[in-house]
């Protein structure tokens, strides 16, 4: 469950990506007719329980794979500011920087979000407890 969890939460947030790579010559029902194909082991045109938890799994794996790969995609470019597909020193010393310079920015905002607890002074004429 938890997988696919993650796997419909980071398909949501490739989807800028994904979109960019979907072309009209590579549709996906053709891609689900091939993990149907490698699931229907008796080639009968159906799947019976065994095949279709056989075919969840396949789908689940290439679902993973797609993902992984959008991410390392838009990890890349995140790195390449210049878009000319390569990393330099220069460009890893500024996304480093940058996300330092977010977390302390984060660090600021919780900060900021925690209120100070008002304790009563103890006054001398309350005896304290040992």
């Amino acid at each position: 469950m938890k997988v696919m969890v993650t796997a419909v939460l980071a398909t949501m947030l490739c989807a800028p990506v994904y979109a960019t790579e979907v072309s009209p010559a590579n549709p996906a029902p053709a891609k689900a007719e091939n993990l149907f194909t490698k699931a229907d082991k008796n080639h009968d045109g159906k799947l019976d329980k065994n095949e279709f938890s056989a075919f969840k799994q396949l789908q689940e794996e290439h679902m993973i794979l797609q993902i992984k790969q959008r991410m390392d995609k838009m990890q890349f470019s995140a790195f390449d500011k210049d878009a000319d597909n390569g990393v330099t020193e220069d460009e890893l010393k500024a996304a480093r920087i940058e996300a330092r310079q977010k977390m302390m920015q984060n660090l600021r905002d919780r900060q900021l979000q925690i209120k100070p607890v008002a304790v009563a002074p103890v006054s001398a004429a309350e005896p304290t407890k040992k």
